[in-house]
Parts: structure tokens; C-alpha cells; sequence
């Protein structure tokens, strides 16, 4: 979803360590659209928070005839950590799931 790059950095104890960072980083405009959209802030976008609590399982629904939301919602959904486990279309809207940002290791 983000370019990304590999950068190996070597610790005091000589320990060489492999990193992957972004490329580049997102805007405040952006990373506050994602906000928005992650608390279904965005027309069209619902999110629900299966566990009642936003670091549990999340779905994000969409009307079919509007594709780039559902990207939009995976991609809020991986910024908050919330990684995108499924998506999948349902009569005539798409979702996007995840088990969540606890269920994730985070």
C-alpha cells in the first residue's frame, strides 16, 4: 500500500538490523482524511466496530458503484492498524474487514 524501502542500520553492539521504512511520509491532510474515515466521517463509508471498542474486529461497508471508498477504508484501516484481512462484495456493496489492531500484535 505505501512504497517502502529497506534500510540496514548497525547497533552499538555491531547487531546489524534490517528496517523497512517508508519512502515517503503522508501529509496531515491525509493522515486527517484517514482519521476521518477510519470514524466514518467519510459520505458513503460506514464502519463498524464489531467489538465495541476500535482496536478490536472492524468492517467498513460501501456502496459497489463507489470501488475507490473501499480502498480509501483499507487504507484508514491499515493506518490506524487495523490490517485488512478481507474483502469481499455482497449484494451491491463491498466490504473490507480486519480482526483488528490487537489481533495483529500490536
Amino acid at each position: 500500500m505505501y512504497e517502502t524501502r529497506e534500510v540496514m542500520v548497525v547497533a552499538e553492539d555491531g547487531e546489524s538490523i534490517t528496517l523497512v521504512v517508508p519512502t515517503k511520509l503522508l501529509t496531515e491532510e491525509r493522515a486527517e482524511l484517514l482519521r476521518a474515515a477510519f470514524s466514518g466521517k467519510v459520505a458513503f463509508l460506514e464502519i463498524e466496530f464489531l467489538d465495541d471498542h476500535w482496536k478490536g474486529r472492524v468492517r467498513a461497508k460501501v456502496p459497489s458503484h463507489k470501488p475507490e471508498l473501499a480502498d480509501l477504508a483499507a487504507e484508514a484501516m491499515t493506518f490506524m492498524g487495523a490490517i485488512v484481512d478481507k474483502r469481499y462484495r455482497w449484494k451491491d456493496e463491498l466490504y473490507v474487514e480486519s480482526e483488528g489492531y490487537w489481533a495483529h500484535g500490536f
